[in-house]
């Protein structure tokens, strides 16, 4: 089947009230490594083509042609998405924004987070795309923090829809707020960047669970990728944001919600996969 490739590239700057924002590049690829479309079929069933999605089809585009989303067989071909009946296909496309490394942001220690994303320190990472309906996404963070469990990371999407990524690691939070409790005491390190992806094995409470309070998270135990844990906090997962548009502003939002153990940001970057 054939594949479409492309590159664009783009620069933006911005300022977000209520947050602290900074400025991302924005990096767009045709994604040519297939993804959650389908893989093709052998031979069309009765009626594919005539534009009417039936029960055995996944798509019907109107026509019988290969190369376009919808194959002869009116299945969705490898890295595209379809909508609709008639269906209306894209290949997917790939958006990577990202600020730093090097930021030294410093984290606020006054137990002033209160669940709220004003309360927290933001990056405006702005995403600009053709694409219309968001297919997953992924958010890299990295952080200087010696104490795991002071720390709660969200991600904002530009409909305004909030998923809490890390929430008080090790710590049965009472409330979406600062506390004083104590959970993992490891650290985070500027050199080691955390990913954040709904298909990674750990989920984000387990962070730094098998090793001490002298080491750090992903350089010391391997585990750089994990799961979305909310706790307490808004959201589920990342496909929180499915279907969503992909364009605007997100946000990666970071808190410090304890005192004594101080951080810095260092970079964020998200990366979204729409069609």
């Amino acid at each position: 089947m054939r594949r479409r490739d492309g590159i664009m590239r783009a620069a933006a700057l911005l300022a977000v009230a209520g947050c602290n924002a900074l400025s991302g590049v924005n990096d767009f690829t045709f994604d040519t490594s297939g993804g959650d479309g389908g893989g093709g079929s052998g031979g069309a069933h009765a009626g594919c083509g005539d534009g009417r999605v039936e029960l055995e089809e996944a798509c019907d585009d109107g026509n019988v042609r290969s190369g376009d989303g919808c194959d002869a067989g009116c299945e969705i071909e490898e890295g595209f998405g379809c909508a609709g009946s008639p269906s209306v296909c894209g290949p997917y496309l790939t958006s990577r924004v990202g600020v730093g490394p090097g930021l030294a942001h410093a984290l606020p220690d006054d137990q002033r987070y209160d669940g709220s994303i004003e309360s927290m320190e933001c990056m405006a990472l702005p995403v600009t795309m053709v694409a219309t309906r968001v297919v997953r996404v992924e958010v890299l963070v990295g952080l200087s923090h010696s104490w795991l469990s002071d720390l709660v990371i969200k991600v904002v999407s530009p409909e305004g829809t909030v998923t809490t990524l890390l929430s008080r690691a090790g710590i049965e939070e009472p409330d979406d707020g600062s506390s004083e409790l104590d959970g993992d005491g490891s650290n985070l390190v500027v050199t080691h960047p955390i990913t954040f992806r709904d298909d990674a094995a750990s989920p984000a409470e387990l962070m730094g669970v098998n090793i001490d309070n002298s080491k750090a998270v992903c350089r010391d135990d391997g585990i750089c990728a994990y799961g979305p844990s909310p706790g307490k906090g808004p959201g589920k997962s990342l496909a929180d944001f499915e279907l969503e548009s992909p364009s605007g502003d997100w946000l990666v939002c970071v808190a410090d919600a304890d005192d004594t153990e101080t951080g810095t940001l260092d970079q964020a970057r998200i990366t979204v996969v729409a069609w």
